[in-house]
């Protein structure tokens, strides 16, 4: 709005005005108002896929499982009892390829390795 149009506001109105510009000058300055945001990029490449791990079922219920899993490798370990419930236990490594697992009682259930 010109300075000229502005004048045929008084007061209170052509102070706002006034603000108003100095605002509108102030956002050009910036670059302008952001618009809408844009389409959705491309999908990424699919990432790396991570080593094998090995899941191993007690069906039987026991305070010491065995667990053969060939994994090559001594791998994390995380048991589930048969209702989903988080059990700790002692991990002892046999070797790269077995782990015995030992908890304070029996139970049966399921371990991932990974």
């Amino acid at each position: 709005m010109t300075a000229e149009q502005r004048s045929i506001y008084s007061g209170p109105v052509r102070r706002a005005l006034g603000r108003l510009d100095t605002e509108m000058e102030n956002i050009k300055s910036l670059g302008g108002v952001p618009g809408p945001a844009g389409p959705a990029g491309p999908a990424g490449p699919a990432g790396v896929g991570g080593p094998p791990g090995y899941v191993h079922n007690q069906g039987t219920a026991s305070s010491t499982w065995v667990i053969d899993h060939n994994l090559g490798w001594y791998p994390n370990v995380f048991v589930e009892d048969s209702g989903g419930a988080t059990v700790e236990g002692e991990v002892a490594y046999n070797s790269v390829n077995r782990v015995t697992l030992t908890f304070s009682a029996a139970f049966g259930g399921i371990a991932y390795l990974s």
